[in-house]
């Protein structure tokens, strides 16, 4: 895209999004019982908007490894440059969306002495629980450079789902989302990750299953009795917020070949998948640039799909401030917008955030809204008709 229709492109949604304030059509979900108000029970999972973070179990790298990086390849130790705390710290600040990359790893041991540690000198001790030695699926970026994770192994992620789902009854479904590693990066010495096969698609579905049995929705819960799932999102649509809170939809994001072959043959799958739109099993689509794919995104959320976008990468807007990518991410209507800085404390300096407390709507008095986890906004592209302002003469709240 050159220049002069990228600037373009941004001020149209800018304009957008101001004329849509002026109207105060960008509104926040308001409560029942008010003239022309719609229940928040009644709201559906594709009708609101939540902030995620991408790459959610990453730990910072140690400091003298993205020095030794950063000499042969700044541009890679710039990207690298974030970290997340634990997962239920996430959820705690207001999370709903997370990300996972998960290694096969059915022998164990294969990522429990990474290279980068052998590669630098005065690095923080590495799994000192000894979880990589056990058999199982791993969490971690890229295996012997970034390693380190807030939760080494994909069952100890899972539990810390589960404790925090148990402790918040009816907290908003949160979508998971995992990437199945395999990747060789090709230098000496680095390991070669286990290739996803049929065993291994069964192993990681039990794994989740293992741990969230009864707290996940399921593609055949979505489908029901028709045809394919795809019939069902992009016609009667997804089911309402107070169906399915309190659980998980887990989906992987991989490329359509590697999609098809989680689901050969595969009559009871765990995940869903990112496959396009129109397939019969495409249901979530994972876009990842708001700006030059703003049309497309707009128009799959108009359709029925769940999309997920990203709000910033590779730490380029914490970096220079530009909101132009978030901005563009709320417009476009995509219901998770993902972010590596969701804190206030932005190391990188620009101040660039995205504002979780925005989120915020307050519970109100009503004994009989059942929908009190409140840290989403009213997704303005499919359900402007049906959202109201939160309060009568309250002041219109504008995009975080």
């Amino acid at each position: 895209m050159s220049e002069l229709k990228r600037l373009a492109k941004r001020t149209w949604i800018r304009e957008m999004m101001l004329f849509k304030r002026m109207l105060g059509v960008i509104l926040l979900v308001g409560f029942s019982g008010c003239v022309g108000e719609v229940s928040l029970e009644t709201l559906r999972f594709n009708e609101i908007q939540v902030i995620g973070s991408h790459n959610s179990y990453k730990q910072a790298i140690d400091a003298p490894l993205l020095d030794m990086i950063s000499k042969s390849n700044p541009a890679l130790a710039e990207s690298l440059a974030y970290s997340h705390p634990a997962l239920e710290t996430q959820l705690d600040l207001g999370l709903r969306a997370l990300e996972l990359e998960v290694y096969h790893d059915p022998q164990g041991r294969l990522f429990a002495s990474p290279m980068g540690l052998s590669m630098v000198e005065d690095v923080a001790e590495f799994d000192p629980l000894r979880v990589m030695n056990k058999p199982g699926f791993k969490v971690l970026h890229a295996q012997d450079i970034d390693f380190r994770s807030n939760c080494l192994s994909l069952t100890i992620c899972l539990e810390r789902l589960r404790a925090w789902s148990d402790q918040h009854a009816g907290h908003l479904p949160i979508v998971v989302s995992l990437k199945a590693k395999e990747q060789v990066i090709d230098q000496p010495g680095f390991v070669l990750p286990v290739q996803y096969d049929v065993a291994a698609w069964n192993a990681l579905d039990a794994e989740i299953l293992a741990v969230l049995e009864g707290k996940l929705i399921l593609p055949s819960e979505i489908q029901g009795e028709a045809e394919n799932i795809n019939t069902v999102i992009t016609g009667t649509g997804w089911p309402s917020l107070s169906t399915l809170q309190g659980r998980f939809l887990f989906v992987l994001d991989e490329n359509p070949e590697k999609n098809l072959r989680y689901l050969a043959e595969r009559k009871n799958a765990v995940l869903f998948t990112n496959m396009p739109e129109g397939s019969p099993n495409s249901a979530v689509r994972f876009i990842n640039n708001p700006v030059e794919q703003f049309e497309l995104i707009q128009a799959l959320v108009k359709q029925g799909y769940l999309v997920r976008t990203l709000a910033d990468a590779d730490t380029r807007e914490a970096r220079s401030g530009d909101t132009q990518r978030l901005e563009a991410a709320w417009a476009s209507g995509a219901q998770f917008i993902s972010t590596d800085f969701y804190q206030v404390a932005n190391k990188l300096g620009s101040g660039y955030v995205v504002n979780i407390q925005a989120m915020q709507i307050p519970l109100g008095d009503s004994a009989d809204i059942k929908i009190t986890d409140r840290l989403f906004r009213c997704n303005d592209v499919v359900a402007a008709s049906r959202c109201k302002r939160l309060l009568a003469g309250s002041e219109t709240p504008t995009a975080p």
